[in-house]
């Protein structure tokens, strides 16, 4: 039998995957991050991510965490930070995939030198971390960077099947700590995830699939707002409303496909909006800031 080699980026956009050789040819966001343990359990030592969603996409919009310096940490204020935990990533391994390796990259930045510092990297299954921890021992630049923990050949330390890749729950969790005496913030801009994994038949075959992304901007030399993006689902909803929970604009989108939007603000007052799509069971939403 011919051993073909596949590999599979789950990411920022849309991906297609095609042919007996080695692709990544697109990108697709995480579809959920949170805090875990979450926001509401007040007796849980750790700082507290804000804004998590702004993980899901590289669009300069950042998730941080405030940590108190070295070895202060009770409960929410803390040196240490919870856990950012993105997954539902939509991956569609082929049942009779062999998983060979998973990369995880970020995009990041602390804002004072020689401080902030990973404490805890590790891919997830069933809501829990799982595996080797391949935190670095660098510290964050002040600049955004990218950081990739794992490989093509990494299989973190378990044996991972195609039906725990494409499970909601498998992701990856990032803990982080500070390791000076003042008070620091680290940002997280974007996370993604590539899978690689191989297959045991021969010949020419394809797999196409696009997760549902949204990217949302507001263009004050306009006055629009520009939506962007992919659904997978062949009926969508895409919303505006303002921080009241007015809705100012709404869309249904009839098929799966790529998302462009032009939605005019003219005449609505600066502020706080929210730009959502709601696909089958999930709300993908977005914050945009409306200042002329």
């Amino acid at each position: 039998m011919n051993l073909v080699r596949i590999v599979l980026v789950l990411t920022c956009s849309a991906f297609l995957l095609s042919f007996s050789y080695a692709q990544n040819t697109g990108a697709v966001d995480p579809g959920l991050s949170i805090t875990h343990p979450p926001v509401s359990c007040s007796t849980c030592a750790g700082a507290i991510w804000a804004n998590e969603a702004n993980a899901n996409a590289q669009d300069n919009n950042y998730t941080e965490v405030d940590l108190e310096p070295y070895l202060f940490c009770f409960q929410s204020t803390c040196y240490r930070s919870r856990y950012l935990y993105c997954s539902d990533f939509g991956f569609s391994v082929p049942a009779n995939a062999q998983i060979q390796g998973i990369k995880v990259k970020t995009r990041a930045k602390c804002d004072q030198a020689s401080s902030g510092i990973d404490s805890t990297v590790k891919l997830a299954i069933n809501y829990f971390p799982v595996g080797a921890n391949r935190a670095s021992t660098a510290y964050w630049s002040t600049n955004a960077s990218f950081t990739t923990y794992g490989d093509n050949v990494d299989m973190w330390s378990y044996n991972w099947t195609p039906a725990d890749i494409n499970d909601p729950s498998f992701g990856v969790f990032i803990k982080v700590y500070n390791s000076t005496g003042a008070n620091i913030k680290m940002s997280i801009d974007h996370v993604t995830i590539t899978v690689y994994y191989s297959l045991t038949t021969g010949g020419e075959f394809s797999q196409t699939a696009s997760p549902n992304t949204l990217q949302a901007n507001y263009s004050p030399g306009e006055d629009l707002i520009r939506v962007s993006g992919t659904t997978r689902e062949a009926s969508a909803e895409l919303m505006v409303t303002n921080i009241v929970g007015q809705l100012v604009f709404s869309s249904s989108l009839a098929s799966a496909g790529e998302i462009s939007q032009a939605v005019s603000t003219a005449g609505l007052p600066e502020g706080i909006y929210f730009v959502s799509l709601a696909a089958s069971d999930k709300l993908i939403t977005r914050k945009v800031i409306v200042a002329r």
